[in-house]
């Protein structure tokens, strides 16, 4: 329960709503108007349906750990390439695929721990990884603020970010399940 919490913190917390943080940054710094930025954003949540849809529907052959590294891996990537990126389009392809990582390691998270602790007969340790989710947010913007008291504009933002989140795979993987 808790290495999912660590993984729905990478995923969710910083993969799906660090951007919210660093947006005023980016529009300091690229001069990202507000139209591109709910674009960018849009771009986010259309991944994450897609994501989210075709996982409803298709089966995922192998470990769900190898699936979890995957979307997990997939978010720390498309975070650190939110620094390189240049540009509505590039953002915007960057912040889509970023969705379709969140929703994979969000799917494969709660539907693997929801099975765990249910043969564990202890279902009420199936609400832990959501705390991750808010736990991530919430340190989003705490790293935030502090690249930016340490001198970091948003490119600086989004490679501390991509960082962190890289340290939390470490730390989640390990402890998940593997089952198939």
């Amino acid at each position: 329960a808790l290495s999912g919490a660590v993984a729905l913190f990478v995923a969710m917390g910083i993969g799906r709503f660090a951007y919210t943080p660093v947006l005023p940054v980016m529009r300091a710094d690229a001069g990202l108007s507000l139209p591109s930025a709910g674009f960018v954003a849009s771009a986010n949540f259309a991944g994450y349906l897609v994501g989210a849809l075709l996982l409803a529907f298709l089966p995922l052959p192998g470990s769900r750990r190898g699936w979890l590294v995957v979307g997990l891996l997939g978010g720390v990537a498309t975070t650190a390439a939110m620094a390189l990126a240049q540009g509505d389009i590039g953002w915007a392809t960057i912040r889509f695929l970023s969705g379709l990582a969140s929703a994979l390691a969000l799917v494969v998270t709660t539907t693997t721990v929801m099975q765990a602790v249910m043969a564990a007969g202890r279902p009420k340790l199936g609400m832990v990884p959501f705390m991750g989710v808010g736990v991530g947010i919430a340190a989003s913007a705490l790293l935030v603020e502090a690249g930016l008291r340490a001198g970091l504009g948003s490119h600086g933002l989004w490679l501390l970010l991509a960082a962190v989140s890289l340290v939390g795979v470490a730390l989640a993987v390990p402890f998940f399940p593997t089952t198939a």
